[in-house]
């Protein structure tokens, strides 16, 4: 978009949010507020959104989430010390005013199985590598070459899908992985516990990816919710942004301003 383009949506969120009470923010992690990296555990974010993120805790009107596919441990040790709510591997696991717990409980007992499947295509694809969290399991390709993931992904993808239908597990197509979960657990129910506790007068939910859509469709007929998509693709959001840096000038305009 144009640098005009950007400014003009810029300015109209900001003015969205101009004498609201109490504001809740639903921000996603990767591809959001952080770019890709070659495996998960290699992600560092920098100093200045960590301070960014915290001027925006702090501001009294606000309330902020992350709200994120990772599991617990791993954004527990990138935003733990930030005061802010969090909500790990889509909605299942969540630390609400510093402490963990359990949102969304699932049975997990075929994880085995997939994990039987995905060990399989890694040994196919050698550069690809398998993520287990506590309700999940996904199996990540971005390393892989384009031959590999092309023939590879579409045949491991029927295999979930096989285990998925006799299970009623769901397959989720994210950023150059695939996962396989309890369909239970999506960030759309997470979304509902916060509604469910305050009235807020303004809600900000940000996301890149197709697991965000049940955030932005919760939000869909809220009118004083913004709901913004990041990069291209379908999507439910009212609103869409370029890449991470766009997302990071707007949340410049929520961070508290006084010494």
């Amino acid at each position: 978009m144009s640098e005009k383009e950007l400014n003009d949506i810029l300015k109209e969120l900001t003015e969205k949010a101009k004498g609201a009470r109490k504001k809740l923010m639903l921000l996603d992690f990767d591809g959001t507020l952080v770019e890709f990296t070659p495996k998960p555990s290699d992600t560092e974010p920098s100093e200045e959104l960590l301070d960014l993120l915290f001027k925006i805790a702090v501001a009294c009107e606000n309330q902020l989430v992350i709200i994120t596919g990772r599991k617990k441990d791993d954004i527990d040790r990138m935003v733990g010390r930030l005061p802010v709510d969090i909500i790990a591997e889509h909605g299942a696991i969540i630390r609400e005013n510093g402490v963990w717990g359990i949102l969304i409980n699932a049975l997990a007992s075929w994880k085995d199985e997939a994990r039987s499947i995905m060990d399989y295509y890694c040994r196919i694809c050698p550069d690809s590598f398998i993520e287990e969290k506590h309700f999940s399991i996904a199996w990540h390709y971005r390393n892989v070459g384009p031959v590999c993931a092309g023939s590879g992904l579409e045949d491991l993808r029927m295999a979930l899908e096989e285990l998925a239908g006799s299970n009623k597990l769901k397959i989720l197509n994210g950023n150059k992985v695939i996962e396989v979960i309890d369909p239970v657990i999506n960030k759309g129910s997470a979304t509902r516990y916060f509604l469910n506790k305050h009235d807020y007068d303004y809600i900000l939910s940000v996301g890149d990816d197709r697991t965000d859509e049940d955030m932005f469709c919760v939000l869909l007929n809220l009118e004083h919710a913004v709901t913004v998509k990041i990069g291209d693709g379908i999507t439910c959001a009212k609103y869409r942004l370029d890449n991470i840096g766009q997302v990071l000038m707007l949340l410049e305009n929520f961070k508290i301003t006084r010494n």
